[in-house]
């Protein structure tokens, strides 16, 4: 195989086109000793990043990449390995290795995960949403595109129709409920023309489902949060960034009231006699 990486579309298995070395290939040079496999790791990774999302690309073979990374294939094999557990790459199987497709469940996913291990405290989720959703409120009004407005409407009818049958001993409608109420708010940060917006909320998805079943078990709550999401709206509506912003504020702690408040933490543990220092 050349030294060169396919810059093409995806290659078929019996058919690779070869392409003069990128420019990016400058970064695929030797690795110093100290510590062989997580440089070569480091050094792929550079590659990789360098080439943003430029669409699928196959890496040079194994051998190929030994020879010009000053490397043994072993070394190789073990980055592969690391950067494909990553997600930055992905295998083949009869075609070769390519660098992964940029995905958001790269960076959701893992964040999902700590969280859920994690006991999280509902003012811990509310502080983050204070920080967050205000500012969210106030780009979509400083946006103000008609198409993204539209779709709000659709969401807020959607949980004033789960609001007439909501049951707090039914687990279909409180089911409902929290995933309407959080559709308002995705197509929010949708309407704010920020990426980054959406990519933060997502990861937590699954906690906020968690507090919304909670909340819909207080009797008026699901009303009273719809009436937060019809003043953030008219506030976008008007294009009116500030009182967007204050408009979530006040519907953001309007819940919170509603919501039981967090146990208090545990107090510090006796300290175990047997494990202090003994006096000089």
């Amino acid at each position: 195989m050349a030294h060169a990486l396919d810059t093409d579309p995806e290659p078929r298995p019996e058919s690779v086109p070869t392409a003069p070395n990128p420019p990016h290939d400058a970064d695929l040079r030797p690795v110093p000793r100290s510590s062989l496999t997580a440089e070569t790791v480091a050094c792929l990774q550079r590659w990789i990043v360098a080439r943003g999302d430029a669409g699928p690309t196959r890496l040079p073979s194994e051998r190929d990449l030994a020879q010009r990374l000053g490397v043994s294939r072993i070394v190789v094999r073990e980055a592969v390995g690391r950067l494909t557990a990553r997600g930055l790459l992905e295998v083949r199987p009869g075609v070769g290795t390519f660098v992964a497709p940029v995905r958001d469940t790269s960076v959701t996913e893992p964040l999902r995960l700590y969280l859920s291990r994690r006991d999280l405290r509902t003012d811990d989720l509310f502080g983050l949403r204070l920080a967050l959703e205000p500012a969210i409120a106030a780009a979509a009004a400083g946006r103000a595109d008609p198409d993204a407005v539209a779709r709000l409407h659709p969401a807020i009818e959607r949980i004033d129709a789960v609001a007439e049958a909501i049951d707090p001993s039914d687990p279909e409608t409180l089911e409902a409920f929290a995933w309407s109420d959080l559709a308002f708010h995705q197509e929010l940060a949708r309407a704010s023309g920020n990426p980054l917006f959406d990519l933060l909320l997502a990861p937590l998805i699954d906690r906020l489902l968690e507090v919304r079943r909670d909340g819909a078990r207080v009797p008026g709550s699901v009303a009273t949060a719809n009436d937060g999401h019809r003043a953030v709206l008219r506030a976008i509506e008007a294009g009116d960034a500030d009182a967007a912003a204050a408009a979530m504020r006040a519907h953001l702690l309007e819940v919170r009231a509603m919501l039981p408040p967090d146990p208090d933490p545990d107090p510090d543990p006796e300290p175990d006699p047997d494990d202090a220092e003994e006096a000089p």
